[in-house]
């Protein structure tokens, strides 16, 4: 068991994987400066191009607002995944502090 655990997670990294993404919501994050916005608010760093992290974004001073994982597609270019059932509170949330298009 532990052998293919290995070998797909081998074959995630080198090749590519499914992610079931049915009890959670994506967002798109694009744009000049999105690694510059979205790097202002989360605690940690950004992920490389091509990998992915679980972030947790800033909220008033001392707490977190919420938590999402952040796929890193190109320089400017993000996929955010949230848990469905908060998925209003945290497009409201990244809205609330994006600046104007």
């Amino acid at each position: 068991m532990a052998r293919a655990g290995a070998e797909e997670v081998a074959a995630t990294q080198t090749a590519c994987g499914v992610l079931d993404l049915s009890g959670f919501a994506r967002f798109d994050l694009a744009g000049p400066d999105a690694a510059t916005w979205l790097g202002g608010r989360i605690a940690g760093r950004l992920p490389s191009v091509g990998r992915m992290t679980l972030a947790y974004l800033k909220g008033p001073p001392g707490r977190f607002a919420t938590e999402m994982s952040v796929a890193r597609t190109g320089d400017d270019t993000f996929i955010l995944i949230t848990a469905a059932v908060i998925r209003c509170y945290d497009r409201d949330f990244c809205c609330a502090t994006c600046p104007p298009a």
